[in-house]
């Protein structure tokens, strides 16, 4: 796993944070050949970084390869034709994302702060998969994780309240983590609105409600620590 800082883990790259604004000033991305992180034994694929809020790809783009999060933080989302945004789900450090089978992605993908991924080729993947069962139990087991977030996407939106949504969130934020009771939220109340199917404004005032009662404590605006878990849960 990559450590939160560029610059302490790729000296020599030209992503490093202080001088990635320059070091790619009109680019789309940056390619580091340097890293070739695995998906299994074998080394294939290529790592490119992204700046916050660029787009990774576009919702109908041919979905010839895919990616793996090695650090930050990336958001699902569908954009409709009155404007509004749906975000769908948020990847993170291991998580993988873009693995179509129909040829197209079917939402839009962007960073929600720098990150880096590994951009592996579908259709290599694919035939490699034929004859490596360790590579194909990979990637049904991702599926298989992808639609048991999806269920829990839907049944976060389907709680009775704003409040109910926000505790939710935050549960399902730190069981992907750590582990610990301290969860830091890269993405926007903007992002978290439209996860949740909320406006800015609600998230706001239920986050404000939760620490009135004090089951959670801000520690900064995007660190949260949970006080009490278990009625945080009880909640939901």
């Amino acid at each position: 796993m990559l450590k939160s800082s560029f610059r302490e883990y790729w000296p020599a790259c030209p992503c490093s944070l202080d001088i990635y604004s320059s070091a790619i000033r009109g680019a789309e991305s940056c390619v580091c050949p340097m890293l070739e992180p695995n998906l299994t034994s074998q080394q294939f694929g290529s790592v490119r970084c992204f700046d916050a809020d660029q787009e990774i790809f576009l919702q109908g783009q041919l979905a010839d390869v895919f990616f793996k999060v090695l650090d930050g933080t990336v958001r699902g989302c569908r954009y409709f034709s009155d404007g509004k945004r749906q975000v769908d789900r948020f990847y993170r450090s291991g998580d993988i994302f873009g693995f179509e089978i129909d040829g197209a992605y079917p939402f839009t993908a962007e960073a929600v702060n720098p990150c880096a991924l590994t951009v592996i080729s579908a259709r290599e993947v694919r035939q490699m998969a034929a004859i490596d069962q360790h590579l194909a139990w990979q990637l049904m087991s991702n599926a298989m994780t992808g639609m048991r977030r999806a269920v829990n996407h839907a049944t976060v939106l389907s709680r009775r309240n704003a409040v109910q949504k926000v505790a939710a969130f935050l549960i399902e934020w730190a069981g992907d983590g750590d582990g610990g009771n301290s969860i830091l939220l890269p993405m926007t109340h903007s992002d978290v609105a439209d996860y949740l199917n909320l406006t800015v404004e609600t998230i706001s005032r239920s986050i404000a409600k939760l620490e009135q009662e004090g089951l959670i404590r801000l520690q900064s605006p995007k660190r949260i620590n949970i006080v009490n878990f278990d009625a945080l849960e009880a909640l939901i």
